[in-house]
């Protein structure tokens, strides 16, 4: 911002004025890592690599079910090649994992109890028919 764009406060007013001039509206999505055991239909909005705090590679998938829902799955980045992924990356023959967007799939979750987390884990996926 130059010095020119800079205006003078000078009452609350001209603040409501301001703030309500700048940006575009947020809104948050209903998101979860969990969902009840079960078979879903949803689309990939986003799939990228990651590193962990502990360095470790891993890849997010963001799926938004037909609920609206918003379900995220990290998958460990040595996995992302073998079942039940392997089955999807050869149906929708994908060469990098940003290709996984805008899939159309099908996939059941079971559930895994940890010590201090319930994990839902992708058992099957596939292109939705």
């Amino acid at each position: 911002m130059s010095k020119e764009e800079f205006v003078e406060i000078d009452s609350q007013e001209t603040v409501v004025s301001l703030v309500s001039s700048k940006g575009r509206k947020l809104s948050a999505k209903n998101s979860t890592f969990n969902l009840d055991d079960g078979e879903y239909t949803a689309t990939i909005t986003d799939a990228f690599w990651y590193k962990t705090a502990n360095d470790h590679d891993r890849v997010m998938i963001v799926y938004e079910l037909d609920d609206g829902t918003e379900f995220k799955n990290s998958v460990d980045g040595d996995w992302i090649e073998d079942y039940p992924f392997s089955k999807l990356i050869s149906q929708g023959n994908v060469k990098y994992v940003e290709e996984f967007l805008g899939l159309r799939v099908t996939f059941k979750v079971r559930n895994t109890e940890g010590i201090e987390h319930t994990f839902s884990n992708i058992r099957q996926i596939s292109l939705s028919k």
